[in-house]
């Protein structure tokens, strides 16, 4: 229960409610969302240290069937590209990862990613429960 606790800050903050911490415990899903930015689509600024940073937010808001907020986490990305890697970034892109805990009555999942250096913003809201896809037994591929 106190590992949910920001997440339920979170919510209650974006909905402007005040907080009541539940009675009982929850029982909930991890999910790791794993972010791509394209390569058009990634600003990096050079810094004194001769690396290069993204500017990035990732937020993510569980929302239940009459659109409440259950609980969210916002990650400001703070990383440092060398140099020497700054074209295989250009090239291929960036990816960010970001654990999420989310109750088990969530009905879709709101995912946002904002570039501080542009103040260009995309979203996109995922059905909730995913379908869960076992993985291949190692030494096995799909065809």
């Amino acid at each position: 229960m106190v590992k949910l606790l920001p997440y339920l800050q979170l919510a209650s903050r974006a909905d402007n409610l005040p907080l009541s911490p539940p009675t009982a415990p929850l029982i909930v899903q991890h999910y790791l969302l794993v972010y791509g930015i394209m390569s058009s689509a990634l600003n990096l600024t050079a810094g004194g240290d001769g690396k290069y940073h993204p500017n990035l937010t990732f937020a993510a808001m569980a929302y239940d069937a009459q659109g409440n907020a259950l609980g969210g986490s916002k990650t400001s990305l703070d990383a440092a590209i060398p140099a020497d890697q700054l074209s295989r970034t250009q090239h291929q892109g960036y990816q960010a990862l970001q654990n999420l805990y989310v109750p088990l009555d969530a009905t879709s999942l709101r995912l946002a990613v904002r570039d501080g250096l542009s103040s260009r913003m995309g979203s996109l809201v995922i059905p909730l429960p995913l379908a869960w896809t076992p993985a291949p037994p190692s030494g096995t591929t799909k065809h």
